[in-house]
């Protein structure tokens, strides 16, 4: 499966909807198992080189970046900070 920036911002953008029904408790050990895969895949797409004249791709790397600053500002707004705070390993 090609993983696409359009692919990367509906994941989060479901956890989101997870995150925004209280369920904070429930998802919080199954996003602490997925966030580095999640934080990776985002820094690998937005580092990945891209066309300067492409708009498509300047546009999805913008929702791409405004998705994972949603979902850590959602981490922190519904109290799941422990996700974050155990990411150590």
């Amino acid at each position: 499966m090609r993983i696409t920036k359009l692919t990367i911002v509906c994941y989060i953008e479901l956890i989101l909807i997870f995150l925004s029904f209280h369920l904070q408790k429930r998802i919080a050990p199954f996003l602490q198992m997925v966030f580095m895969q999640i934080v990776s895949t985002v820094f690998t797409v937005l580092n990945a080189p891209t066309d300067s004249r492409d708009q498509v791709a300047a546009n999805e790397r913008k929702m791409l970046q405004r998705g994972y600053f949603s979902f850590l500002g959602t981490l922190v707004n519904n109290n799941v900070l422990e996700v974050l705070s155990n990411q150590g390993g």
